[in-house]
């Protein structure tokens, strides 16, 4: 018996490698197809169609915010926000918190086509002493949670300033699965105004920051009701902090535009 047993015990051990190679196998093929069925869902857009110049601002101004009162008047937050002046840079600007996102109090409703600007101001020594600036279109108007991203607290879509990074700017959608990253000198930006204008017309979100086109996509996917959000950085180096000001909202008086 332990003759026969010794026989067929190469036999049996080259069966048990066979199915294991083969169940092994049956495992990587099915998470590479896996694999690239998410690459395929997730893999980077082209986020630049062009760099001109094209924002038009709406004609008819629903929503503007000097910040010449009280930061609580007009916006909500999780956190605090106080209303300062810079040395060099006319007007006030509102100081954003570390971690903590804004909405306005009373909000308006938004229409298909709308623009909407304001002016973002890197009060640092160099922007690396920051993390990423965040603004963009929430499902919501809560301010329970910080919204970091487009898929998180009710994030549609997202804009976010990575100043750390020297020249990075990405943008996501949760709505319509974008998600891209395009290049822009954030470096000289510390200290110096940034103005931004978005332009929304139905799906299609247009976003530039100074002259710069960053955006040009659906980022939307019939998100009838949307709000507005800003997210100020996780966190800050070296007394760095990021302020804003000069926001406003227009729509058309002839929504056939």
């Amino acid at each position: 018996m332990k003759k026969q047993f010794l026989k067929i015990f190469p036999s049996i051990v080259l069966l048990l490698i066979t199915v294991h190679h083969i169940e092994a196998k049956t495992q990587y093929d099915d998470l590479l197809t896996k694999t690239k069925k998410n690459s395929a869902f997730t893999i980077a857009q082209k986020p630049i169609i062009d760099s001109a110049f094209d924002f038009i601002p709406a004609d008819s101004v629903i929503f503007s915010d000097n910040f010449t009162g009280n930061m609580s008047k007009n916006w909500k937050s999780n956190g605090l926000g106080k209303v300062i002046t810079l040395p060099g840079i006319d007007g006030k600007w509102l100081t954003l918190q570390n971690f903590c996102s804004y909405k306005l109090t009373n909000p308006h409703s938004l229409p298909a086509k709308f623009t909407i600007e304001f002016d973002i101001v890197a009060s640092a020594d160099k922007t690396e002493d920051l993390s990423p600036v965040i603004f963009g279109f929430a499902k919501d108007n809560s301010v329970s949670q910080y919204v970091p991203d487009a898929y998180n607290a009710g994030g549609i879509n997202a804009v976010s300033i990575r100043y750390s990074n020297g020249d990075e700017v990405n943008i996501a959608s949760s709505a319509t699965n974008f998600d891209a990253s395009t290049k822009l000198d954030l470096v000289s930006y510390a200290n110096q105004i940034m103005h931004v204008s978005i332009a929304v017309d139905g799906d299609r979100m247009r976003v530039y920051l100074d002259k710069a086109k960053v955006a040009n996509a659906l980022l939307f996917n019939k998100n009838r009701v949307k709000y507005f959000f800003l997210s100020a950085p996780i966190k800050s180096d070296n007394k760095s902090k990021v302020v804003v000001s000069n926001f406003k909202i227009a729509t058309y008086k002839s929504q056939s535009k």
